[in-house]
């Protein structure tokens, strides 16, 4: 976390050093950050950026905190609107998450790929025997849209669907042409497809 006088500066000078900051880590893999660039960019003194922050790790660990914020609450706002349905969601949001991903695929795997990050317990994919609650679909999927029979099967549910999403972040970093991606995205639904075909629950006309 940035230091205690970084939140007392003001809030221009804050946008301008994360903004340096998601540019360098976006453009170059974590072991090629430049904390003199991200400095130069943001217009500070060197002295100041070690005022907000401990090393780089810091830094990094906070933009991407700020950014898995934004994150969450577009998701919680898709899984709202669509009545905690996550295949309603996936297809509400499906077109937007490829075109982001194919956009940014190589800033995207510069952060998903940075040591200090542990990928799975960042974002809080499936479940993990010392983090119960850091699934971020437990607490918004609807289990009267999907056909299991108790919270042990939903929460099984999740961990596939978990997996499908890790899966396909992979594919993603190991994609190189539009023609990758679009096999990315067909494996995707596919596999969506099969697990809406298992669990989805049927509707009585």
């Amino acid at each position: 976390m940035p230091k205690n006088t970084f939140f007392r500066i003001a809030e221009e000078k804050r946008k301008r050093i994360i903004a340096a900051a998601q540019t360098e880590f976006l453009n170059h893999p974590y072991n090629e950050v430049s904390i003199n660039q991200i400095i130069k960019n943001a217009r500070i003194p060197r002295g100041s950026f070690y005022q907000y922050f401990n090393d780089k790790e810091d830094l990094f660990l906070y933009v991407i905190s700020e950014h898995k914020k934004i994150i969450q609450d577009e998701f919680v706002k898709g899984m709202e609107k669509n009545n905690g349905d996550l295949f309603a969601c996936v297809d509400y949001y499906l077109d937007m998450f490829f075109n982001s991903i194919y956009t940014n695929r190589s800033g995207i795997y510069n952060i998903v790929t940075a040591e200090p990050l542990d990928f799975d317990k960042f974002w809080g994919f499936g479940f993990a025997e010392n983090q119960p609650d850091e699934c971020i679909f437990k607490h918004y999927v609807n289990n009267n849209t999907i056909d299991v029979e108790d919270d042990i099967e939903a929460e099984a549910f999740i961990n596939i669907f978990a997996s499908i999403v890790r899966d396909t972040i992979g594919k993603v970093r190991a994609a190189k042409s539009d023609g990758d991606m679009e096999m990315v995205k067909k494996s995707f639904i596919n596999q969506v497809n099969s697990l809406r075909k298992h669990y989805q629950k049927k509707t009585v006309d």
